[in-house]
């Protein structure tokens, strides 16, 4: 899969699995919880994304209806979460 994800900021960088489940487990949900999330959301992406690029605020929003149907405290940590 060679997608990029269009940031905030406007940059693009790869889309990386491995940060989206890290950021959940971050959240508060567990390993297993991440894989199950992270297969939805890579299939998502990889239909979404209009020539190969997708914007860091789908990815999230994906995330957040994900979790929501699993784990309500862990997608209300991911939805509130800022960078610093």
């Amino acid at each position: 899969m060679n997608l990029q994800v269009r940031k905030k900021n406007g940059s693009l960088e790869p889309f990386t699995a491995e940060k989206v489940a890290n950021s959940i487990v971050k959240a508060g949900g567990t390993v297993e919880l991440a894989g199950e999330i992270l297969e939805a959301v890579k299939y998502y992406v990889s239909n979404a994304g209009k020539k190969g690029i997708v914007d860091s605020k789908q990815i999230k929003s994906k995330v957040v209806d994900e979790l929501a149907s699993k784990d309500a405290k862990t997608a209300n940590a991911y939805k509130n979460f800022k960078k610093k």
